[in-house]
């Protein structure tokens, strides 16, 4: 892992009817979408949870990045399960995005 390198999360969303969806997101497209949802949903930026802190040395250790993945599950869980932010556009075209 070097200069370059980065670490991909696995999402998966279970519908209520079973059908799943997976994707792999990064750090930065964590960032992206809390930023999406504060700028179309001003009211709600101090109900959007913070993210896992960002770090440069150690960021491949496997103790941060499980930290960091519960903190990205914590986010994630909170924005699909609000009534209002989860079944929103920014959402959904987060969730296209698979690039």
């Amino acid at each position: 892992t070097g200069y370059g390198s980065y670490i991909a999360y696995t999402c998966t969303v279970k519908s209520q009817e079973g059908a799943s969806i997976i994707v792999r997101k990064r750090y930065s497209d964590f960032i992206k979408l809390r930023e999406q949802l504060i700028k179309a949903y001003p009211k709600f930026r101090k109900l959007i949870p913070s993210l896992p802190p960002k770090r440069v040395m150690g960021k491949f250790m496997p103790e941060f990045i499980e930290k960091r993945r519960k903190g990205l599950e914590y986010f994630l869980a909170y924005v699909l399960l609000h009534p209002i932010l989860g079944p929103t556009a920014v959402v959904r075209r987060w969730f296209a995005d698979n690039s």
